[in-house]
């Protein structure tokens, strides 16, 4: 999420998966990441060392919930400073999906919302 901060900042993001490191970027649009700079260091090692399932060294049950808060503050944190018209959709879990809810099949053309009735 902070890439996407920069990106909405027309910074140039470059591939990097140090989150400390895009935070630091991100220092000079919001001086309030400098906050999340633990966080950041925190965080880098799932997007590098643990990114795949498997690897030889695992994160503990403690090291993933710490990561995981952190990566939840930094999420709102970003969230707070975008307009919410550049949000992400709420991702709908199986206990919010209505069961009476229809499907549309596939065949049947989509309306837009300027030729409906």
């Amino acid at each position: 999420c902070v890439k996407a901060f920069l990106i909405y900042c027309d910074h140039e993001v470059e591939r990097v998966h140090d989150v400390e490191a895009l935070i630091r970027s991100a220092l000079p649009y919001e001086p309030e990441f400098a906050s999340y700079a633990d966080d950041g260091r925190v965080l880098t090692p799932y997007a590098m060392v643990f990114r795949y399932p498997g690897f030889i060294v695992e994160p503990s049950e403690d090291q993933f919930d710490q990561a995981y808060a952190s990566a939840v503050e930094i999420y709102r944190f970003v969230l707070s400073r975008l307009p919410a018209e550049v949000h992400p959709l709420p991702i709908l879990t199986e206990f919010e999906i209505d069961p009476d809810l229809e499907l549309i099949e596939e065949s049947e053309p989509r309306q837009s919302a300027e030729t409906d009735g």
